[in-house]
């Protein structure tokens, strides 16, 4: 985890899944893919803002399948894309359902999007 900000005061946090990490003085956590309802919970209470990626969840478990796009991705990647794809979906709508407040954040660059253009 990072946390980045002026003057001593962070603004945001970079974190994966955990709830300790709704407990930093940062304002964001990004990603949040396999956050339970408890760490929505505490998000919520502390105002902390969710940066999801749901874009880049949906494009890789689309995709499970295509030995081409899997190909390019790491071991380590792939292994868990298919171990916690279940799970991944579930956290894709988990969030509408919290009162946590949701920020725009994008992760442009780790998927192809000149398709888009």
């Amino acid at each position: 985890m990072r946390v980045t900000g002026t003057a001593g005061r962070p603004r945001h946090r970079a974190a994966g899944s955990t709830t300790s990490s709704t407990g930093c003085p940062g304002t964001a956590i990004e990603h949040a893919c396999l956050a339970d309802p408890s760490a929505y919970a505490l998000m919520a209470e502390y105002g902390t803002f969710l940066v999801p990626t749901q874009y880049v969840q949906t494009y890789f478990l689309a995709r499970l399948d295509d030995e081409s796009l899997q190909e390019e991705q790491p071991p380590k990647m792939r292994h868990a894309y298919r171990r916690y794809a279940r799970d991944l979906r579930e956290g894709l709508r988990r969030p509408a359902g919290t009162d946590v407040r949701i920020a725009f954040g994008t992760d442009a660059g780790m998927f192809p999007y000149a398709h888009g253009r």
